[in-house]
């Protein structure tokens, strides 16, 4: 059995396969440097939609024939003009069209402080403080949805899928953006449930870092506040 959630999948399919010059393209990797003023367009938080525009904007700027490209090099566009995704530019928009989903009108009005003047401004800290958020301390108990904190505190990643047998967690799929990964940009991983007695630090993380390193032991700090993270609009 297999638990998940259409609108996830859904806008998550568009992520992974942007329509740009004919060809689906993973959308990037990026986070703003604030800390030395370097800016993207759409400040790590765009949808599907403004992203396509920005690329075509800017490659109609620097007269850039994309359909010329292969998909390789219209990413690697993306990324050098700063219109990627960061980690909780995705997460928001995940959970945003999982609220709806559930009959909700989006997270805007849930989580304080998320609205910018154009655009949302959500962060690690803003999706997983005490205030927005509750800990989910059981692997039984994760649901589709969830957050899970790593980095100590410094990059999110969503449950996507949950997948059981005789009603024992046997998988989670999560999906994040990174660039510290062996893939980059958005993308999904896998951690298998060996342990369900134990916390995610106790499992199989299948995902490698750029190093190939286990991308779960390297950056799943639980003695830095890391774990598993529910909206508290969802309780």
């Amino acid at each position: 059995m297999v638990e998940k959630s259409p609108a996830i999948e859904k806008l998550l399919y568009q992520y992974l396969h942007l329509p740009i010059a004919g060809k689906k393209i993973r959308c990037p990797y990026w986070r703003d440097k604030i800390e030395k003023g370097i800016w993207g367009p759409l400040g790590g938080k765009g949808k599907v939609n403004q992203i396509v525009r920005a690329t075509l904007v800017m490659a109609k700027i620097q007269r850039i024939e994309l359909k010329e490209l292969s998909g390789e090099k219209i990413e690697n566009f993306i990324r050098k003009n700063r219109i990627g995704l960061d980690c909780s530019g995705l997460v928001y928009w995940l959970l945003d069209a999982l609220d709806r989903e559930k009959g909700g009108n989006g997270l805007v009005d849930d989580i304080p402080r998320a609205k910018g003047r154009f655009l949302i401004r959500a962060n690690v800290e803003m999706l997983t403080n005490d205030k927005v958020t509750i800990p989910i301390e059981k692997i039984s108990d994760v649901k589709v949805g969830d957050i899970i904190r790593l980095q100590g505190g410094k990059h999110l990643a969503v449950v996507i899928q949950i997948r059981k047998a005789r009603n024992q967690v046997k998988e989670f799929v999560y999906a994040h953006s990174s660039n510290l990964t062996e893939v980059k940009g958005v993308h999904l991983n896998k951690i298998m449930i060996k342990n369900p007695d134990k916390g995610l630090e106790k499992q199989i993380w299948l995902e490698k870092t750029y190093k190939g390193e286990n991308y779960g032991q390297k950056y799943f700090r639980l003695e830095k506040g890391d774990g598993v993270r529910r909206l508290r609009v969802w309780i």
